[in-house]
């Protein structure tokens, strides 16, 4: 808890193994709180260059943390049984967040209220990377808010869910995207991305897809995506392309208008910032009655609603000789 990682000032790591602010392996019960990331660049931008990344664990989470200016921040890179990531603001950084089953299966992932800013490729990647035997299995996506600035990587991704495997339980609900405009047009953005092979979605919907609206999906046997630019299309998507388990997808979801910021910064830099404006779309739209997207008063190191922490000094040890 309570820690300020800072790197190097330029991309100085040139070759593609693991570097890392912070490595977690066979662990239960760990917590990363509070914490602020900054400048861990790998020329190449290969994501093994990472904040934190994991390796066969049990229950971990990160949670009220700051990342910035770095390849990948967070990496679940295999083999954990209880992941939550809560109440993060990423920004201004390559990737933001992977969880793949690159040699071991995820299970039991939770991601909310994290505010993911100008990330200049995919923002949160989950796929099966090696094994077909891997599972990725029951992950929860919501309240989270992706915003996207303008990048010369051209694609811009909120959510991809690529070649997952054997993976069911996915439920992605109360979400924002939106991307600015780019100068003399707009940036390609998709929104939502989901390839696969065999996996279930549970639930989308409560999500503000905002202008200009992208959702890509493709099946196995298919050369190329399919990919819809307005609620109507997208709803007409059938749930075999989808592989939706419940049918009808994103009927309270609203899409193709801008979600508007309160900015109260002026350069959306800060994480109150994101906070959706009266008139915006998702404005207490959710499904529990609240805005769509992250709840920017939880979010960040030391928000305002942050339960308050033991200060408290521990006792004066007794019983010590030195001999």
């Amino acid at each position: 808890r309570n820690c300020t990682f800072i790197g190097p000032s330029v991309k100085q790591i040139v070759h593609g193994d693991n570097k890392q602010f912070i490595f977690i392996q066979n662990n239960d019960n760990l917590t990363i709180e509070n914490c602020s990331f900054m400048r861990l660049y790998q020329r190449a931008n290969w994501h093994n260059t990472s904040g934190i990344k994991t390796y066969a664990n049990t229950d971990i989470y990160v949670r009220n943390c700051e990342f910035s200016n770095m390849t990948l921040p967070i990496y679940f890179k295999s083999a954990t049984d209880g992941i939550l990531i809560e109440n993060n603001f990423i920004h201004d950084c390559y990737k933001a967040i992977d969880v793949s089953s690159n040699m071991g299966s995820h299970t039991n992932v939770e991601i909310r209220h994290n505010i993911l800013a100008r990330c200049s490729n995919q923002t949160l990647s989950v796929y099966t990377e090696v094994d077909s035997r891997n599972t990725m299995d029951n992950y929860n996506i919501h309240h989270n808010t992706f915003y996207n600035s303008v990048s010369a990587d051209g694609g811009l991704l909120g959510i991809t869910i690529p070649a997952v495997k054997y993976a069911t339980g996915y439920r992605i609900h109360n979400n924002v995207f939106q991307s600015p405009l780019k100068t003399g047009g707009f940036q390609e953005t998709i929104n939502l991305q989901v390839y696969g092979v065999s996996y279930q979605i549970d639930l989308i919907d409560y999500n503000a897809y905002g202008y200009p609206m992208k959702i890509g999906t493709r099946k196995t046997d298919e050369s190329f995506p399919h990919y819809d630019s307005t609620m109507t299309s997208w709803r007409e998507r059938t749930s075999p392309d989808i592989n939706l388990t419940g049918g009808a997808h994103d009927l309270n979801s609203v899409g193709d208008f801008p979600v508007l910021f309160i900015n109260s910064n002026g350069t959306m830099s800060e994480s109150s910032d994101f906070a959706l404006a009266t008139d915006s779309p998702g404005y207490r739209a959710g499904s529990d009655g609240k805005d769509m997207g992250a709840d920017v008063s939880l979010v960040g190191v030391n928000p305002e609603n942050m339960p308050p922490q033991d200060t408290t000094p521990p006792n004066t040890p007794t019983g010590l000789a030195v001999s």
